[in-house]
């Protein structure tokens, strides 16, 4: 079997790749490694051809972080094959190591001015009523976008995202600043689902211009949006349990590097001393 039919296979097999709403970027992934390495048999494919891949890759100036997600794309295809009965081995390879740099979170006046820049736009306010409701719940944006108004209570005033990240059930109080979007958001609906985007890459290109046009950085994207939520619920002095418990994270160390504290909460806190 060739790459370019190993990867339409995955497409057809894989779950994750047939329904998720990151496919699009993974079949420009996948299209990478069949530019490079080219339409070759995928049984023949060894640890030197994700070096090769790796190396191309690096010289054509993709970052670390790219790099690895395009062999990460294509250990997948093999692995899926492999599952499947296929006879095949999956070569190991080494992971290009990304550099850790600090987590970053929008300030409250970013935050505000991206929301009402967000409400100037067409499309009966999506973008803004997107932006509120992952500011005001630290939602995943794979959660929001699943989320349909069954799964909304107004009665208990509880919010229940299905099948998360974590593999369970998440339930969180509706923000009293949510009510009156939500509501809205109910004459809009497709198809029962409170956001109707197309997909995540349509939420994130409305929402990169929205960021540009303001002269925010580009290294801010829409996941910074959760990290602002855990660090700005940090400097407020909510228990680490409860964010922990909010954010439905599975350890307390994944909480400690979403939540970065703000410098003004430091010395806040030397301020006591």
């Amino acid at each position: 079997m060739n790459l370019a039919d190993a990867i339409n296979y995955t497409f057809e097999h894989r779950e994750a790749w047939m329904n998720g709403s990151g496919a699009t970027t993974t079949r420009i992934n996948c299209n990478h490694a069949l530019r490079i390495l080219g339409d070759i048999d995928v049984f023949s494919i060894t640890t030197a051809d994700f070096t090769r891949l790796s190396s191309d890759l690096k010289a054509e100036g993709k970052s670390k972080s790219t790099i690895n997600r395009i062999t990460s794309a294509l250990r997948t295809v093999m692995s899926e094959l492999q599952l499947n009965g296929f006879n095949i081995d999956v070569p190991a390879f080494k992971r290009q190591k990304e550099k850790q740099g600090r987590r970053e979170y929008f300030t409250e006046d970013e935050m505000n001015l991206i929301l009402n820049e967000a409400a100037k736009e067409p499309d009966y306010m999506l973008l803004h009523d997107s932006l509120l409701f992952a500011y005001k719940t630290g939602c995943r944006q794979g959660e929001m976008l699943k989320l349909k108004f069954d799964q909304v209570s107004f009665e208990t005033g509880q919010l229940i995202f299905l099948d998360t990240k974590n593999g369970d059930d998440h339930e969180i109080p509706i923000h009293q600043s949510l009510v009156e979007v939500l509501q809205r958001r109910s004459h809009y609906s497709v198809d029962d689902y409170v956001f109707p985007w197309t997909n995540d890459d349509q939420l994130r290109t409305e929402f990169y211009k929205v960021r540009d046009k303001l002269g925010i950085s580009p290294d801010k994207v829409w996941h910074t949006v959760r990290h602002t939520v855990g660090t700005e619920l940090v400097s407020k002095g909510a228990p680490m349990r409860i964010i922990m418990s909010l954010l439905n994270h599975k350890n307390m160390n994944t909480t400690l590097r979403y939540a970065k504290v703000k410098d003004t909460a430091k010395q806040e806190a030397l301020d006591l001393l």
